[in-house]
């Protein structure tokens, strides 16, 4: 059915994504498929991160944590856009 599942991440309100994480990894699992998590960081720094370097670790932390409580595969996708909603599109 699925081979990858593509989910958005947005790590400011990584606390208020319980049902989402919990849709995504009913499925992954129900069709043995990988998870992606996608965050966007601005270049300047934002209320998660200083920096894209430090966004990208906390994304990493995110999708490990992901992984080792709910027993999926979940692979961190951190993209850094000038403008995130202009570029967003052009990003994926």
């Amino acid at each position: 059915m699925f081979k990858t599942i593509l989910m958005p991440v947005d790590l400011q309100h990584a606390d208020k994504m319980e049902k989402a994480i919990n849709a995504c990894t009913l499925v992954a699992k129900a069709a043995h498929a990988r998870v992606v998590a996608v965050g966007v960081t601005p270049e300047e720094p934002s209320p998660v991160a200083k920096n894209p370097a430090e966004y990208a670790e906390k994304l990493d932390e995110f999708a490990a944590e992901m992984a080792k409580s709910h027993g999926i595969t979940v692979t961190p996708l951190a993209l850094t856009s000038v403008d995130v909603s202009r570029e967003l599109d052009k990003l994926l």
